[in-house]
């Protein structure tokens, strides 16, 4: 179980990158690796893009100015473990995300672009791809009246792992002032080590509905938040930080998938909690 409550620190973003800590000679974070991979990633058709992919990201988040601010350190690494399905949609060839629903991908010559803005660079035909970027400084006030700038490098290796355009698995809700329960299919599931030992949890799914819950405070991105398109309506609930409390526990965790329960938001006058499971085997 890992809970994080209000109290660590930072400041009011303005314009969205980065996360802060300092700077120490080592990094405690065990990597992810596309080791465990090779041989799904070998026996999948390379006639198509469609099917399950997972990706695993390098991020390098940087801060400057932090004097008083109550953050561990300047540099943060992170590793992040993803699994996402690339479909044919409507419009052409989709591929999920764990923050803005499917994104329409388009060929250009020897790289992807996806309609969220990313460049995937084919490394092997319709099943490795490559992306990687380093942000603009962004500024950002403190809480304790500071000022600091954050940026934020990343590099993504994606293989493609299988030929299923299905869903990785499910999630299940409940919100505090309504009865019953909601579902939706996953199509997006990722997991960030981040370096100390914390973690963060996000998923997509069908709806565009996504949940992202982290115990540690990352400037640019919310402690938890989940939004709800199911349905005809819009419901969201956001804590950032350090207000209000959330919880959750990532357990089974294999190569090919975990599941996850007791995740819980509260803020304000409302509540969620969520629980489920994906697989992309």
């Amino acid at each position: 179980m890992i809970n994080k409550k209000a109290g660590l620190l930072v400041g009011t973003l303005l314009v969205g990158c980065g996360g802060g800590s300092g700077g120490g000679s080592s990094i405690d974070l065990e990597r992810y690796t596309l080791n465990p991979y090779t041989a799904a990633n070998a026996s999948v058709s390379n006639a198509s893009m469609t099917g399950t992919w997972v990706v695993v990201w390098s991020i390098i988040n940087r801060a400057k100015g932090l004097d008083g601010a109550k953050v561990e350190r300047e540099t943060t690494h992170i590793s992040r473990k993803e699994f996402v399905v690339v479909r044919s949609g409507d419009d052409g060839l989709e591929i999920a995300t764990c923050t803005n629903g499917f994104n329409l991908l388009s060929l250009e010559d020897n790289y992807w672009t996806t309609s969220g803005g990313s460049v995937l660079v084919i490394d092997k035909n319709n099943t490795r791809l490559s992306e990687g970027a380093v942000s603009a400084e962004y500024y950002a006030d403190l809480v304790d009246d500071g000022r600091a700038t954050f940026s934020t490098e990343y590099r993504a290796t994606y293989y493609k792992i299988s030929d299923a355009t299905g869903p990785l698995g499910g999630i299940t809700w409940n919100w505090s002032d309504q009865e019953g329960t909601e579902s939706d299919n996953i199509y997006c599931a990722g997991v960030n080590r981040i370096e100390g030992g914390a973690q963060r949890l996000s998923l997509g799914t069908e709806s565009g509905s996504i949940l992202s819950v982290g115990d540690s405070i990352e400037v640019g991105v919310p402690d938890a938040r989940f939004q709800d398109r199911t349905g005809s309506g819009y419901k969201a609930i956001e804590l950032t930080l350090g207000i209000g409390d959330s919880s959750f526990s990532v357990y089974d965790e294999t190569d090919f998938g975990f599941s996850f329960n007791d995740v819980s938001i509260e803020g304000g006058d409302k509540s969620i909690t969520l629980y489920g499971g994906v697989s992309a085997e």
